[in-house]
């Protein structure tokens, strides 16, 4: 599947040079992803600015429409909100706030800027299975939610048929918009954070890649190559599981 192609037919990405000189990214949604004073030098960095913008547009929505199970391996997970303590430099889970709280009209998750949470897993198969996480940010930027901190892949499994409640307590923050969790089960513990960090930059010392990392490093190749119509790898049903939620960060009233 091609990455980016240049096309003047109903683009998902507008590039504008306003009257004051300030080139503008705009999404066929009106979201505005890319602003910057057109400079008298240094055009070849401006270029490259643009281009990073759209590889993370492209690469963003690639992820976010992948999704692939494993007739073997059913996991799904669910929000804990919660209000905490801070000791120190950390902070403590102090009490849980119903779920039903954090759900808009529209009946989708909703945080405010500040916000707690907890994630539990369930594990609905007869095998055990390893979870990492990616985190979608509404202005393209991917995380590696999971593993969280020094913790390792082997640390994050659930046994079968059971679930399990994460220790890690995630903070919400900016930009606003809607924000997607991808969770990926399979049977062998993945670490795709050194990937995400690296941008595609092969990861440890372990030379033999899973499929997953050969398909997250593919959409990494245009920004590397500089090609236009760089085309990102398939991959098998066998490789796991995908279970997304998307949910939506507003503004903390004031």
């Amino acid at each position: 599947m091609t990455l980016i192609k240049i096309t003047e037919k109903n683009p998902e990405i507008l590039i504008t040079l306003t009257k004051t000189n300030v080139l503008q990214m705009i999404t066929s949604h009106d979201y505005l992803i890319y602003e910057n004073q057109v400079p008298d030098k240094d055009i070849d960095q401006l270029a490259d600015e643009v281009t990073e913008q759209a590889i993370a547009f492209a690469q963003a929505k690639f992820l976010r429409k992948l999704d692939f199970k494993h007739p073997g391996i059913d996991v799904s997970f669910e929000f804990i909100p919660i209000q905490v303590e801070h000791r120190g430099q950390g902070v403590v889970e102090k009490e849980r706030i119903p779920v039903q709280n954090q759900l808009a009209s529209d009946h989708l998750m909703e945080f405010r800027e500040g916000d707690y949470f907890k994630l539990r897993m369930i594990n609905h198969s007869r095998r055990k299975a390893y979870v990492c996480m990616l985190d979608i940010q509404p202005d393209n930027i991917i995380n590696a939610m999971i593993p969280y901190g020094n913790r390792t892949p082997e640390e994050y499994f659930v046994p079968a048929q059971a679930a399990v409640e994460l220790d890690d307590i995630f903070v919400v923050g900016k930009p606003y918009g809607l924000e997607s969790l991808k969770l990926i089960a399979t049977e062998e513990p993945i670490d795709l954070s050194r990937l995400v960090t690296s941008r595609g930059t092969k990861q440890g010392n372990n030379t033999q890649e899973t499929p997953l990392e050969t398909l997250l490093k593919s959409t990494y190749q245009y920004n590397k190559n500089k090609q236009r119509g760089s085309q990102t790898a398939s991959i098998p049903p066998a490789a796991g599981s995908i279970t997304t939620q998307i949910f939506r960060i507003v503004p903390r009233e004031k």
